[in-house]
C-alpha cells in the first residue's frame, strides 16, 4: 500500500471515516476488543498481501443532521412540537435571523442570538466529546474520537477532507471555489468560524441568504469536530477535495486503502 490517506467525508446525514492501519499499529490496536468491530482484514489484489482497513460511519453527524439536532438541543425545543411556540434562541445564527427546519412531523424554529462561545459549546455538546468508547487505551492502541467511537492508529498518514469540508472552506473564501483540491489546516476552519461568528453579515456578503445564515454554525461544527473530535493539530496540513478521483473514476471514503492517491483530485 503506497501513500494511503485518512479520509473524512462529511455528508448531509453522516460522516464517513476510513484509513489504512499499518501492520505494527494493528498489532497494538488488536489488543482492544472494540477494535475488531471497526477494522476489516482485506486481501489485496494480485497476491500483494493482507491489509487492514478502519472504517466507520458516524450516522447522525453529517452537517445537515447536525443543524437539525443543534436546534433540537436548544432550550424550549426538545422533543415537543415547535409549531406554535416562540422560536428558540440559537447562539450560532446571526442575531434576529429566523430559521425553520422540518424534522419528521415537527417544525423546529429558532432565532439568532449570536454568541460565539455558546456556539462552540453547542458544537461540543452535539459531538458528545466526553462519551467513553469502551476501550483500554494506551499510546499505540488508538483513541476515542466522539460519540464514544474508537479510532485505530493512523501513523504517518495524510488527511483528506471531502464534500462539505471542501464546500464550506471554499464558501468562506479560504480557497477558490473552482479549486479541485487545496492544502489547508484545521485552524483555517476555526479562524473562518471566528470571522463568520463575529460579523456574519459582513463575512457572508457574497453568499446566498440561506447559506449565509448557517455559516457560523457550519464552520464551528467542522472546526470542533476536526480539532476536538478527531484530535488534529491546529496547524496540521490537510487536503480538502470535492471528490476523491483516481484514473478518472470517483471513489467513496472506504476506498482510501490501496488507491495510492498521490493525484488526489484527479
Amino acid at each position: 500500500v503506497h501513500e494511503p490517506f485518512v479520509v473524512m467525508d462529511m455528508r448531509s446525514v453522516s460522516l464517513q471515516f476510513a484509513h489504512f492501519v499499518q501492520d505494527d499499529d494493528w498489532r497494538h490496536a488488536s489488543r482492544n476488543i472494540v477494535s475488531h468491530s471497526f477494522v476489516r482484514r482485506l486481501t489485496l489484489p494480485f497476491g500483494s498481501g493482507i491489509a487492514h482497513l478502519y472504517r466507520h460511519s458516524y450516522l447522525g453527524y453529517g452537517l445537515m443532521e447536525a443543524r437539525a439536532k443543534g436546534v433540537e438541543l436548544l432550550p424550549g425545543v426538545g422533543g415537543e412540537s415547535n409549531e406554535a411556540t416562540t422560536p428558540a434562541p440559537h447562539p450560532c445564527l446571526p442575531t434576529g435571523e429566523l430559521v425553520s427546519i422540518r424534522r419528521g412531523d415537527k417544525e423546529l424554529r429558532a432565532v439568532g442570538e449570536l454568541q460565539p462561545r455558546q456556539c462552540e459549546a453547542l458544537a461540543e455538546q452535539l459531538l458528545q466529546l466526553d462519551r467513553p468508547c469502551g476501550a483500554e487505551l494506551h499510546e499505540t492502541s488508538g483513541r476515542c474520537t466522539f460519540n464514544g467511537v474508537w479510532a485505530a492508529p493512523s501513523t504517518g498518514q495524510h488527511v483528506a477532507l471531502v464534500s462539505y469540508f471542501f464546500d464550506r472552506i471554499a464558501d468562506a473564501g479560504v480557497i477558490h471555489q473552482r479549486s479541485r483540491s487545496a492544502e489547508v489546516t484545521p485552524a483555517d476552519f476555526s479562524d473562518a468560524a471566528a470571522r463568520f461568528c463575529a460579523d456574519p453579515h459582513v463575512a457572508s456578503s457574497d453568499l446566498v441568504p440561506e447559506l449565509a445564515a448557517w455559516m457560523c454554525f457550519d464552520l464551528m461544527y467542522l472546526a470542533v469536530l476536526l480539532q476536538k473530535g478527531m484530535a488534529l493539530e491546529p496547524k496540521q496540513s490537510v487536503t480538502v477535495v470535492k471528490t476523491i478521483s483516481y484514473n478518472n473514476r470517483s471513489f467513496e471514503a472506504s476506498w482510501a486503502l490501496g488507491l495510492a492517491i498521490e493525484r488526489l483530485a484527479g
